[in-house]
């Protein structure tokens, strides 16, 4: 992988101006839990890291395809037997696709964008046989600075969100309480 990346980055610094941005990045993911029926999951903080290619599609717009990948530790925690526990090693990607709109701040080499993607998301626990794909989303925006037309710094926060969709319920109401 780090082959792969290195030899992209050698070939988006061949470019003579900012048709393409190739932008690798590291991050990092906070601690959460998901609540389950038999019992819950907490996934440890730790480090994540990915990739962002963004095409110009008009001014001020890109289409932007980012990969975010991650190995984290994970405890599972079963209601039955409060005692019991198992810890493993989880790991996720998020392959998103959408636009980001950017607005310069003052000066030309400064950015401030916004993002909304869509695509899928991947988990999977070594200790066991369990792999997820679900629908994903993500917002996120920030900053981008440019010291030479080639060579910029990149800050930004995203919320990235698997969705489950599982269920549909109807409700009515005659609108008095």
């Amino acid at each position: 992988m780090r082959k792969i990346l290195i030899l992209l980055l050698l070939i988006v610094a061949t470019i003579p101006t900012r048709a393409i941005e190739v932008t690798p990045f590291g991050g990092y993911s906070m601690q959460s839990t998901s609540y389950m029926y038999y019992g819950y999951l907490r996934f440890h903080s730790n480090a994540s890291y990915g990739l962002n290619l963004s095409l110009p599609i008009s001014r001020g717009t890109q289409l932007e395809f980012q990969w975010v990948g991650a190995s984290q530790n994970v405890e599972w925690y079963d209601y039955e037997d409060a005692d019991w526990d198992r810890t493993s090693t989880s790991r996720y990607s998020y392959f998103l696709f959408g636009p980001v709109k950017e607005s310069p701040l003052g000066s030309p080499n400064v950015l401030g964008f916004g993002t909304f993607k869509l695509g899928m998301s991947y988990y999977g626990l070594d200790r066991t046989n369990y792999d997820d794909f679900r629908f994903a989303m993500s917002m996120g925006g920030g900053f981008k600075i440019f010291f030479t037309d080639m060579l910029g710094l990149r800050l930004q926060g995203n919320l990235h969100m698997p969705m489950l969709f599982n269920g549909i319920g109807f409700g009515y109401g005659d609108g008095f309480t």
